[in-house]
């Protein structure tokens, strides 16, 4: 990675967490930062430990155990026991030892499969382990929202807004998250870096700077993403100037976008839609949408079904590793930088990173969707003044050397590194955003789901999808007030 690259590195992204909660206030108690180099940025060199994490009390852990359970599918992010060469990983490792180190105890990790192939399981783990007594439950836990939180109305969970040691307006809580997920001052689940998922699993716009100069676009897309100026029309505009050719001539074969399900997905989002309200008081209805709504869906219905410049992945035969040389833009999530070949190096072909583009150039900010929507949560047997010291500290030590080492990682197995697409890294992290509305039941958290696959398939006209679902959907929604009260 060149000099520039590893300077702004050093420079931006340890305040990620700070761009992903969208805010700019300090908290009072903001550690102050220091030189030595026991465990990064802002630690102590003789003992390895942080200045915050010396102002804050010390719990005492039956067994000197901390037990968290985690999902399987991002337990790389927590469960790591010795040191690595990956970086990421033994960012994380450090950070364990941190905190074991700090406070005295061992980080004891449970993995389960955290899809809904394994919610039932998951939330049944936390209910029997919660009903079995303080020695059983686990300190922490880090889940989906919409099997997790339901278990609010068995009085399983903590309200993690009535006591506890968080430092809620510091910079490793994502801010706009936790203020969404807060209903008249109880929040049952927070968010801060810790919960890595909520910075991998958002959706961006990645598009080939090979194929956007062969051909012959001129704009430059990040100043339109500055000026605000990049709109769904924008994109619209130059997938549909795409005519794709024949496959015997792949060669010559151009795509405008590939269409995921969560590019539809991603798109109603990033829109600006809600299908729920509040009112000022804070009280949830259901979205009384009419013509602009009607609008979104013939948008996104047009753009995936009218065109052949967007295309499915099983229209394409390409090599994987080939596609970012033939297709103009693949809207996808962040961790694919890590784990896609599709956003690897190549000598074919360079990338860029875009956020998800505006409805038009009257919304006023840029929003997307997070596909693994997770959070943290403490059971009600446990102490939440105890657990809430070891959650301040690892989203606290997250910010501080996971993150850093997650984008460095992330930018060395690109085609590319640019200032430029660091300033719209932290641009989409800023964007972060989920509702209360999702967090508690799965009928409200597809809806957005349901909506992008009827503009996928088609369908006759969002009226008539809405007609179908708003009831069943306030019901659903009914059951979430009830159980915040």
């Amino acid at each position: 990675m060149n000099k520039r690259i590893a300077f702004l590195l050093a420079a931006v992204l340890l305040v990620m967490a700070v761009l992903a909660c969208g805010c700019t206030k300090k908290p009072a108690s903001a550690p102050a930062e220091t030189t030595g180099t026991g465990g990064g940025t802002g630690t102590d060199a003789e003992s390895g430990t942080t200045d915050y994490l010396k102002s804050l009390p010390t719990p005492t852990f039956r067994d000197g155990e901390v037990r968290i359970l985690v999902t399987s599918q991002l337990k790389d992010f927590y469960e790591q026991y010795n040191e690595s060469s990956n970086i990421v990983d033994n960012a994380c490792y450090r950070r364990n030892a941190i905190i074991e180190d700090r406070f005295g105890c061992e980080l004891k990790y449970t993995d389960m499969d955290g899809n809904a192939s394994g919610s039932a399981a998951f939330s049944q783990e936390i209910r029997t382990t919660s009903l079995g007594g303080e020695s059983d439950a686990y300190d922490i836990i880090v889940g989906q929202n919409y099997y997790c939180l339901p278990l609010v109305s068995e009085n399983l969970l903590h309200n993690l807004k009535s006591g506890g040691n968080f430092n809620w307006d510091a910079d490793w809580y994502h801010q706009n998250i936790n203020s969404a997920g807060e209903i008249h001052g109880k929040l049952y689940g927070g968010s801060g870096s810790f919960v890595v998922s909520q910075l991998a699993y958002e959706m961006a716009c990645f598009y080939s700077k090979t194929v956007y100069a062969k051909y012959g676009f001129t704009e430059n897309l990040y100043d339109l993403v500055r000026d605000k100026e990049w709109t769904y029309e924008k994109l619209y505009e130059m997938v549909t100037s795409f005519t794709s050719t024949s496959d015997d001539d792949q060669s010559s074969a151009a795509y405008g976008m590939i269409k995921f399900d969560h590019a539809a997905i991603g798109l109603t989002l990033s829109f600006g839609v809600d299908f729920v309200q509040r009112d000022a008081v804070g009280n949830l209805s259901m979205n009384a949408y009419g013509s602009g709504m009607e609008d979104v869906f013939e948008k996104i219905r047009s753009l995936m079904n009218d065109y052949s410049g967007v295309v499915s992945t099983s229209q394409l035969t390409y090599a994987r590793g080939n596609i970012m040389a033939h297709v103009l833009f693949v809207q996808t999530y962040v961790h694919g930088l890590l784990e896609d070949e599709l956003l690897q190096k190549s000598d074919s072909f360079t990338i860029g990173i875009l956020p998800m583009p505006l409805l038009n150039r009257d919304q006023e900010n840029y929003r997307t969707r997070i596909m693994r929507d997770e959070l943290f949560y403490v059971p009600q047997c446990k102490s939440l003044e105890n657990s809430s010291v070891i959650i301040e500290a690892m989203n606290y030590e997250t910010m501080q050397l996971v993150n850093p080492a997650y984008w460095d990682r992330a930018l060395e197995k690109r085609s590319s590194d640019t200032e430029d697409d660091m300033e719209m890294l932290q641009l989409i992290a800023r964007t972060v955003y989920s509702g209360t509305e999702q967090y508690f039941r799965e009928d409200l958290l597809n809806v957005n789901q349901q909506f992008a696959l009827e503009a996928l398939n088609n369908s006759a006209s969002f009226s008539s999808w809405w007609g179908k679902n708003r009831k069943p959907l306030e019901r659903q929604l009914s059951n979430v007030v009830a159980i915040y009260g």
